[in-house]
């Protein structure tokens, strides 16, 4: 059965499906998002962002995560605390 079949027949399962998949449910009201383009000045693409992050309770300071075209670099730190 195709992801598209999963999705057709059982709509409610849709985030379950994403997740395991790897994806990031738009719709999600926890994700925040910003356009780039829209800012002024600009940003320059070598802008790393510090993100906060929580897991399980616990937040992981100096998280920097750049992600590329095919990869997702992160600390051995928050590698080792995920």
């Amino acid at each position: 059965m195709s992801s598209l079949e999963v999705l057709q027949t059982c709509p409610s399962q849709r985030k379950a499906l994403l997740s395991s998949l790897g994806f990031v449910d738009p719709s999600d009201d926890r994700m925040i998002t910003f356009y780039i383009d829209n800012t002024t000045p600009h940003l320059p693409p070598s802008v790393a962002f510090q993100i906060l992050v929580t897991i399980k309770n616990v937040i992981v300071h100096r998280c920097i995560i750049d992600e590329g075209a095919s990869t997702c670099v992160m600390s051995a730190n928050v590698w080792k605390t995920l």
